[in-house]
């Protein structure tokens, strides 16, 4: 008999730093939450609406799991994909449920912003934890700063069509006016 998982890749906003769970020493899982907000543009208000967050659980095991450790933070715009699947549990004596996304991919949306890849070495110590990691903080490429590499470039607002569009400088934003 066939199993069927369900696949889906959803795009949202980091809710929280994702944690580390489980024992220290055994097989690294993280877990985060995503909340997705889906919108329209509703031309008789001439204002875009947003229908209400949808929240989920993402959990991510092994290498993945050290690398959203480090690389994903609270109010990230990410992409993740994977299968989805419902936990099941009893809290003072009601049976609850929860959607969790089983985490095979996860990266920052770059329609909203830049990013800079580094290659995780197979087997080395890099690949389990310490990876880019100077003092705790991540080593990006040429001494660039996270703010920089991170900052929204040319991006409009969907929100506000009419509004400005993000122009990164090292290290700040600007704001400029849409013509």
């Amino acid at each position: 008999m066939a199993m069927h998982q369900t696949r889906m890749t959803i795009a949202g906003f980091v809710g929280k730093d994702p944690t580390r769970v489980g024992q220290e020493g055994g097989t690294p899982v993280c877990t985060f939450r995503l909340g997705s907000t889906d919108g329209f543009y509703d031309a008789r208000t001439q204002a875009w609406r947003e229908f209400p967050t949808t929240w989920i659980t993402v959990k991510a095991f092994k290498s993945l799991a050290n690398n959203v450790l480090q690389s994903v933070r609270k109010g990230d715009p990410v992409l993740v994909t994977g299968s989805v699947s419902t936990e099941e549990w009893v809290k003072d004596g009601q049976k609850r449920s929860s959607l969790v996304l089983e985490a095979d991919g996860v990266g920052h949306d770059l329609n909203l912003g830049v990013s800079i890849f580094q290659r995780v070495k197979v087997g080395s110590s890099s690949a389990r934890g310490t990876r880019g990691m100077e003092g705790g903080q991540p080593n990006h490429p040429a001494g660039a700063s996270a703010p920089a590499v991170a900052a929204v470039v040319g991006q409009r607002d969907r929100r506000n069509p009419g509004g400005a569009i993000q122009l990164a400088t090292r290290g700040s934003i600007q704001a400029k006016p849409v013509r």
